[in-house]
């Protein structure tokens, strides 16, 4: 193991109710603070987290100043035991996180999966490597990070909380905000079958109703996150997503952050649900709803199932690795996680399935209290 010298200055802290006054453990809340790294010679630094009895689950969102890049490199237990390293994950057929691979910020979220085990009280260390463009280590590179952990004793079910901003003038579109109630209702509907609990508000909002892809970083998806409140994932509903019709929805992040950051939250085009004239239909409905809830799963750290080249799949156990399209349309084309709409003609599967280790990983979620 290498030696990392680090440098971490505690800035804030908050409980359950911001006031400073302690928790009130007679339910699910997280605690958040916010910390600065430096990274040592080697071009690494690690941020430590003091997890409690009955912890749950921490969420690591780091932002490297000025340009450049941050991934995770590893995490150590209190024991000093590695528990998940970036090599072990970033050649491999299979996504557990996209915290391993370099970008403006990173966000991780531990343990992802039940076999990932549970948190044992005591001090964590989570690693973060700064990177240049061309992906060489660079050291005396200030990263900053923002830390929640989160109290639950039950990790089968939990409560999400969205706030859903519309785009410049589109809460006056009728056919929209008829389309978001229905798509709501069937989003809890698929939802309840793993145990989690949709809360939902709206806001207002002046950003384009065209919508840039956050993949990247979005400025325009930083500002829609100043909207969310403690623990809120934004939905930011546009018209079109990098100017076309026919991309549903993007998620900033695989997991994503409780914090504002150009990748926090998800963007979703209407009209490429409901077409250019606007008008849901039944199947389009459904698409909406199944779409949002999609998105929202991948923000909370859910990968498809398998990718289109049936090449490349999730880590979970109970989502089949199949190989080619009709054993995958066949075994996961219902899957909420499945990457694109089964359709034949103007016909489309439901896809309002999702698995028992796919539920384990959204209520193992920081933000799912």
């Amino acid at each position: 193991m290498r030696l990392l010298l680090f440098s971490l200055l505690l800035t804030a802290c908050k409980d359950k109710d911001g006031n400073g006054n302690g928790p009130d453990k007679t339910g699910p809340y997280t605690t958040e603070t916010t910390q600065t790294v430096t990274t040592a010679n080697d071009g690494t630094a690690a941020v430590e987290i003091a997890v409690e009895d009955g912890d749950a689950a921490f969420l690591v969102t780091g932002v490297k100043s000025g340009s450049g890049l941050t991934a995770v490199e590893f995490i150590n237990d209190p024991d000093g035991e590695t528990l998940l390293h970036w090599q072990d994950w970033y050649y491999e057929a299979e996504s557990l996180t996209y915290a391993f691979f370099p970008a403006g910020n990173t966000t991780v979220n531990w343990p992802v999966r039940a076999v990932d085990g549970s948190l044992s009280a005591g001090t964590w260390s989570v690693v973060l490597g700064a990177y240049d463009n061309n992906y060489n280590y660079v050291r005396d590179e200030d990263i900053e990070l923002t830390v929640h952990r989160k109290w639950d004793p039950n990790l089968s079910e939990g409560t999400v909380r969205v706030v859903l901003v519309y785009a410049d003038g589109l809460e006056s579109e009728s056919d929209l905000t008829e389309g978001v109630g229905y798509a709501l209702e069937e989003w809890a509907r698929i939802w309840a079958q793993i145990g989690l609990t949709l809360e939902y508000r709206f806001a207002e909002s002046d950003l384009s109703a065209t919508l840039s892809d956050p993949s990247y970083g979005s400025s325009q998806l930083e500002e829609a996150s100043t909207y969310a409140d403690k623990d809120e994932i934004v939905v930011l509903i546009g018209e079109q997503l990098s100017g076309d019709l026919w991309t549903y929805g993007v998620s900033g992040n695989i997991p994503g952050a409780l914090s504002v950051t150009e990748n926090s939250g998800v963007v979703i085009s209407w009209l490429a649900a409901a077409g250019a004239n606007g008008a849901f239909s039944d199947g389009e409905l459904n698409i909406f709803a199944e779409t949002m809830a999609h998105e929202v799963g991948h923000y909370m750290g859910l990968f498809h199932p398998v990718e289109d080249g049936w090449d490349y799949w999730d880590a979970l156990e109970d989502t089949t690795d199949c190989s080619n399209g009709s054993e995958c349309y066949r075994d996961l084309g219902e899957n909420l996680m499945f990457p694109y709409p089964v359709c034949t003609g103007n016909n489309c599967d439901r896809q309002d399935q999702l698995s028992d280790d796919q539920g384990g990983v959204l209520n193992r979620y920081t933000g799912t209290l």
